[in-house]
């Protein structure tokens, strides 16, 4: 009587990295703040995915988006007269003394300040002198205050450099994830950035992936370019199969089709 048992080995397809891996349907609201955060302000720690079909990911909030600072404002130098007075308005037969305006000086720099200038962070700035501490990038329109380690005061940042301290930059398109956004692979992205690396389709909450070297596949990209084909029906093994030694080379079946090919 033929033995109908599967022989040999029975396990998951191609090491388990071809199992689709479906994500989580969490999602979490943008909250906005109208006042800055710290690096420290507003950080979520997220649990690693244990292998075997867990949740992808869960869309979580990410911290406020600091306002413009209020105080920040580009004005004229003081020291710099308004107008010229005609010759009518001076006392030529009495001339006075005339006192000048304090100088105002960059705090940055120390030298004196003229034309446009920035005032922020309990001091004045040339424009070309207030500047991101991380990139060396101008944001006098637009900056996001740190304290300094030492206590001496504070500093600007600009987004970029703001949001990479508190690791919240899209993998795939390297900008600040200020709403909603994945986790994947010990990565961030936009949830609309989370597509297959070949084409634009995009893993919405119900849908799988399929991961191989570190990039992210569709179920079409994966199967016809990675997957195992059956020994039987030539076509994708994506989950369990069979494999034998015979010929002297690694044979791979779908189990279906090794019991028919068996049997046959």
């Amino acid at each position: 009587m033929p033995d109908r048992t599967l022989p040999d080995i029975l396990m998951p397809g191609n090491g388990g990295s071809a199992s689709p891996r479906p994500w989580g349907n969490g999602a979490g609201s943008n909250s906005q703040n109208n006042s800055p955060i710290s690096p420290i302000e507003g950080h979520q720690t997220f649990e690693r995915n244990p292998p075997g079909g867990t949740p992808l990911a869960h869309a979580a909030p990410a911290p406020p988006a600091p306002t413009y600072q209020p105080e920040n404002r580009i004005g004229r130098n003081p020291a710099e007269p308004e107008g010229q007075e005609s010759d009518e308005q001076r006392d030529v037969a009495a001339p006075r003394e005339r006192s000048r305006p304090n100088r105002r000086t960059c705090k940055k720099c120390g030298e004196p300040l003229t034309g446009q200038f920035v005032r922020a962070l309990n001091g004045t700035f040339h424009l070309e002198c207030f500047k991101c501490h991380d990139c060396g990038k101008v944001v006098a329109s637009k900056f996001f205050p740190v304290d300094a380690e030492d206590g001496s005061g504070q500093y600007p940042l600009c987004e970029t450099d703001y949001f990479r301290r508190l690791n919240l930059l899209c993998h795939e398109c390297g900008g600040a994830l200020r709403g909603s956004y994945i986790t994947a692979l010990d990565r961030k992205y936009h949830i609309e950035h989370f597509t297959c690396s070949v084409c634009p389709t995009v893993f919405g909450a119900q849908d799988s992936y399929y991961e191989h070297e570190g990039n992210v596949y569709c179920h079409y990209h994966y199967s016809t370019r990675f997957a195992q084909r059956c020994n039987g029906c030539h076509t994708a093994i994506l989950k369990q199969f069979v494999e034998i030694f015979r010929n002297g080379q690694n044979q791979h079946w779908h189990p279906e089709c090794y019991m028919i090919h068996k049997f046959w």
